[in-house]
């Protein structure tokens, strides 16, 4: 069963549904940081910032991380100045549709 709550709860309810959760699924932002607190076992994705500076770390349950399959990965490193606004620099946003659905599937059978 996968549960959608987008702007429906607070930080301290956040954390007790991913707590209780099997696995967590979600890309680099809050609630991320939220389930690296857990012990409920994590896939993160990551676009333009790269997971070897943001991934959870740490953590006593499993994680994985999987990377944009786009030759432009990680462009924050590249193109953002701190306190800027983040635009994609190719004009597309085409790291969000470049993970391969199979692969996040495995990894999140191999976590259970």
């Amino acid at each position: 069963r996968i549960i959608g709550k987008v702007n429906e709860l607070r930080l301290h309810q956040t954390y007790n549904v991913i707590k209780n959760a099997k696995c967590f699924v979600g890309v680099d932002s809050a609630p991320l940081h939220i389930a690296s607190c857990t012990e409920t076992p994590l896939v993160a994705f990551f676009t333009e910032t790269k997971g070897i500076y943001r991934e959870p770390r740490n953590r006593k349950a499993k994680h994985i991380s999987i990377a944009s399959n786009i030759d432009c990965y990680g462009c924050l490193e590249k193109y953002l100045k701190p306190g800027q606004d983040y635009n994609c620099h190719r004009g597309d946003n085409e790291c969000i549709n470049r993970f391969d659905s199979t692969e996040v599937v495995q990894n999140i059978i191999s976590l259970l």
